[in-house]
């Protein structure tokens, strides 16, 4: 069974903090949600380094190096959650 986008980027929440990050729901869907309006897609920000996402995240990749951006893949999942430092 595939996970919701809310739920992947619950779980790559979750991976960071219980690697001793600070990890939260960031971006669109935070807006989308105060406007009570069905949130697309769920980004992550963090005080990790991108370098340390991608350790965290085997299926990760820079989207935005410049700016700290990773896309992460979750096993087993279909979409991608966006990590920014």
């Amino acid at each position: 069974m595939t996970q919701s986008p809310r739920d992947e980027a619950t779980e790559v929440s979750k991976v960071m903090q219980q690697a001793g990050h600070v990890a939260y729901l960031a971006g669109g869907c935070v807006r989308d949600g105060l406007l009570g309006l069905q949130p697309k897609d769920f980004d992550v920000a963090t005080d990790a380094r991108p370098e340390r996402v991608r350790e965290l995240f085997r299926r990760s990749r820079y989207v935005g190096e410049s700016f700290g951006v990773v896309r992460v893949h979750l096993k087993g999942g279909d979409g991608a959650v966006e990590v920014a430092t």
